[in-house]
């Protein structure tokens, strides 16, 4: 699930198993002290009594599923997919083991074995809709967009206001270039629900590719508004009243986008950054938002060429401290580059970056477009 942005988010319910009020020692009263202990989130107790009822209940499948849970849950990620399998041995049809076990999967981007654990949840129910949205949705990471649509339409044909499913399809349709079959879909899910801020914000980065400046404005601060993690650098040069498709930009010819990045990590591990990573970029734009740590200190940095912004850049806010990182390009090669701004503490809600001196036409330059996806849930 590309730019993903936290890929699988899991709620799971852990399932009950009822007594009859037998003395404590009885492995049925002790099963359902596991699960009160596990649903106090005491997850390394309840995994202690699972595991000492192995030998009088070791048949009953609920009680893997059930200890899989707490090892999920303490991030021992390959415990609990052995307790999601063995379950799945001894209960081929546990639908809440198929689908967490699915979703670890998709976390893992093993899209394809992910789909068939969701395939065998729509062969016992085909009117799942869940299933058949999380399996889209792998399909979909997996590159196969007509099994992905598939799912979707089978998905809205059982459930034609389902919010989630439409704003999966529409990032379908963006990656297949329907761009206004997209703004449909995700029109109709913010119609389902008005507070889907990603449904705003990918639809706003779809009408600016079709050169929709004031649609594009609109839903893109409306996305800001309903989400703080969505911040928008640059929103305050949009729909100014003047005409941003010309305007002022960098003074030479701009480098390969490479040849920036390149030297922003330089220039970061210069600066005492360790561990940098890149979180998102917009190539076509010269910016990208890099990660790493100084000083025990996680940090994000906000990387670009000195020129006026030609596109709102959606970045999602960190907990940690922003940066800013500015680059000139005094020339078309790499030695050319040098830097105009660093900036400690930087808010991009008040960023505004200085135009410089050349004329040239937005229209012509490409924009690349990171959209928001959603992750495979229960």
């Amino acid at each position: 699930m590309t730019s993903r942005v936290a890929m699988v988010v899991i709620i799971l319910l852990p399932l009950l198993t009822s007594g009859c009020g037998s003395p404590e020692d009885l492995p049925e009263v002790r099963l359902e002290q596991a699960v009160l202990l596990q649903e106090r989130g005491e997850f390394e107790k309840a995994i202690r009594v699972y595991t000492s009822l192995d030998s009088e209940l070791g048949q009953l499948a609920d009680l893997d599923h059930n200890r899989g849970y707490c090892y999920e849950q303490l991030g021992l990620i390959e415990r609990a997919v052995e307790n999601y399998e063995r379950c799945i041995t001894k209960d081929p049809q546990h639908l809440s083991a198929l689908n967490n076990l699915a979703a670890i999967l998709a976390r893992q981007k093993k899209y394809n074995e992910a789909a068939e654990l969701f395939t065998r949840i729509v062969q016992r129910d085909p009117t799942n809709v869940l299933a058949l949205r999380n399996r889209g949705l792998c399909y979909f990471d997996a590159g196969r967009s007509e099994d992905a649509l598939v799912d979707y339409n089978a998905a809205l044909s059982i459930s034609p206001d389902d919010s989630q499913t439409l704003f999966q399809r529409g990032n379908l349709r963006v990656r297949r270039e329907e761009l206004d079959l997209a703004i449909a879909d995700y029109s109709a899910a913010i119609q389902s629900n008005t507070d889907f801020a990603h449904a705003w914000l990918n639809r706003g980065l779809a009408h600016q590719q079709l050169n929709h400046i004031e649609e594009s404005h609109r839903d893109l601060q409306r996305a800001s508004e309903l989400d703080s993690g969505i911040v928008l650098a640059g929103m305050s040069l949009i729909n100014d009243g003047t005409d941003r498709r010309t305007t002022e930009i960098s003074v030479v010819p701009a480098p390969e986008w490479k040849l920036v990045r390149e030297a922003a990590i330089r220039q970061l591990n210069s600066m005492g950054f360790e561990d940098l990573q890149i979180l998102g970029e917009l190539k076509g734009e010269y910016s990208a938002i890099i990660e790493g740590t100084r000083n025990g200190a996680t940090r994000q940095i906000w990387v670009c060429l000195h020129r006026l912004p030609t596109a709102v850049f959606p970045i999602v806010a960190p907990a940690s401290e922003t940066s800013l990182l500015v680059f000139k390009s005094m020339s078309e090669s790499e030695s050319g580059l040098a830097v105009t701004s660093w900036r400690e503490a930087w808010d991009p809600r008040q960023a505004i970056l200085p135009a410089a001196t050349v004329r040239i036409d937005l229209a012509e330059q490409p924009i690349q477009l990171q959209l928001i996806p959603q992750a495979v849930e229960e």
